[in-house]
């Protein structure tokens, strides 16, 4: 299929970077022959993107805790700054991220954030950049 995204303008290095992080929070949840999918979707108001894995999920009593800086769930092998940082990100982007999981059926991280179609006025040049100019 011919995918066409019209240019967004945001700050592509932070964005990567949230990316990234749930991304590799998704990769390290998942067992030998799990998936990790990623999704995009744009509307007219907003762009969300899905980080689904169908690894073991997330325990209900530890949900509340993963956004908290350096709260982790992987012991010793994690800092706890990964996903509270990709949520400072999207939340600087006027947007956020939202989890839901169960146990035993993995997780959906979804980041969202308002549609810019043009470069904000008080942005700095360094920030101005489409989604058509980064190659992942």
């Amino acid at each position: 299929p011919n995918l066409q995204f019209r240019p967004l303008f945001f700050d592509a290095e932070a964005i990567y970077r949230a990316l990234l992080n749930v991304v590799q929070n998704a990769v390290d949840a998942c067992q030998l022959g799990c998936v990790v999918k990623i999704r995009l979707v744009e509307s007219d108001e907003k762009a969300v993107i899905s980080v689904i894995d169908d690894g073991e999920g997330i325990d209900p009593r530890k949900i509340g805790i993963i956004f908290k800086p350096f709260a982790t769930t992987k012991g010793e092998s994690g800092t706890g700054i990964g996903l509270p940082v990709a949520r400072k990100i999207m939340q600087e982007h006027a947007g956020d991220i939202k989890v839901s999981s169960a146990l035993g059926h993995g997780s959906q991280f979804t980041l969202w954030m308002p549609i810019r179609r043009s470069r904000p006025k008080n942005a700095r040049k360094a920030a101005d950049t489409s989604m058509q100019k980064k190659r992942f």
